[in-house]
């Protein structure tokens, strides 16, 4: 478990904008010397690349309805969808079933989530992103009720 949190905290706090290179561009934006070569600011070079987009992390309770194999959650969410808007507070809401597989929603990355036991994908119109979900409670996670946190962070195409 700790391998697992270390691993999302990594991902969570290091920017791919700490990865950023230095160097002269043509009037389309792209790096004519520079190999692989690359554009910006809407320059196309062909190689297309993923970039940081977004983060969420968030903070609930899921109950286990008793004699049914589902667990709905809801909880917190904090978030930054992209790079115009500045942090955000909303919600994260979904269904599990007690196999370990679950569906839901995150108001602040406005993503659907589907995953299994601890790592989940999401989408929004923009990005994709994949994540890590923790439930605190005992070693039979999938069926107790139990506060648990998540955390997503989203990559879109650099065009």
């Amino acid at each position: 478990m700790k391998f697992f949190l270390i691993t999302f905290l990594l991902v969570t706090f290091i920017s791919t904008k700490a990865y950023s290179h230095s160097g002269g561009t043509n009037s389309d934006g792209c790096h004519a010397g520079s190999k692989p070569y690359h554009c910006h600011n809407g320059g196309s070079s062909g190689n297309e690349s993923l970039d940081f987009s977004g983060w969420d992390f968030n903070l609930g309770y899921q109950y286990h309805i008793d004699e049914t194999p589902f667990i709905p959650y809801a909880g917190l969410s904090v978030g930054k969808y992209n790079d115009h808007e500045d942090t955000s507070i909303g919600i994260d809401f979904g269904l599990k079933h007690q196999d370990g597989w679950y569906a839901g929603f995150v108001s602040t990355s406005k993503s659907v989530q589907l995953g299994y036991r601890f790592v989940h994908f999401s989408a929004n119109s923009d990005s994709i992103g994949i994540g890590v979900k923790f439930t605190f409670g005992g070693s039979d996670f999938k069926n107790q009720s139990s506060i648990y946190s998540s955390g997503t962070v989203f990559f879109a195409g650099d065009e």
